[in-house]
């Protein structure tokens, strides 16, 4: 079975490509315009994610500071309380 198109129904179904192409090229503008949003606001987030490493660094430190210098004074603390009671039982007092 053939199928015999006419002018016009070539001249419709073109028409209806064309329709379909321009819908195309719409969208591809869209997706476009989002993903350029998309990696700008990917680029920022890099940025942002940067200065706040830089930030915690030191933040790091200073906690690694007070943590070792709370050890230091729980050993001091332990050492003088086993000195203070060694006294106290040889003193008598």
């Amino acid at each position: 079975m053939t199928t015999k198109l006419t002018h016009e129904g070539l001249e419709s179904k073109l028409d209806r490509l064309e329709d379909k192409l321009d819908q195309i090229s719409v969208t591809l503008l869209v997706n476009t315009s989002s993903l350029e949003k998309h990696m700008l606001r990917t680029e920022l987030q890099e940025k942002q994610l940067e200065i706040l490493k830089a930030e915690i660094v030191p933040i790091t430190k200073h906690v690694s500071q007070v943590s070792g210098g709370l050890k230091v004074l729980g050993i001091l603390s332990l050492v003088l309380s086993i000195v203070i009671t060694i006294k106290s039982l040889l003193l008598g007092n």
